[in-house]
């Protein structure tokens, strides 16, 4: 039986949070998490302590999503 791979592409389709973090691990110089614990509270991290860059990154991906073009 072959190796089972973890489809690293774009899905409309919800993935575990967990994989996603796996699949981020060693490919990034910052990072933001944003999303709900398991008692539907607002959780957010990041690996910054520069509030305006946190917010530049944030307005930099809502603008990608709005205007269609958010491939990553």
């Amino acid at each position: 039986m072959g190796d089972v791979l973890n489809f690293s592409g774009n899905t409309r389709h919800d993935i575990d949070p967990d994989q996603v973090l796996i699949g981020a691990q060693g490919h990034l110089t910052s990072v933001i998490v944003i999303g709900y614990d398991n008692d539907g509270n607002l959780f957010l991290a990041s690996s910054s302590a520069n509030g305006p860059k946190i917010n530049w990154l944030l307005d930099k991906v809502k603008h990608k999503l709005i205007n269609g073009d958010y491939s990553e």
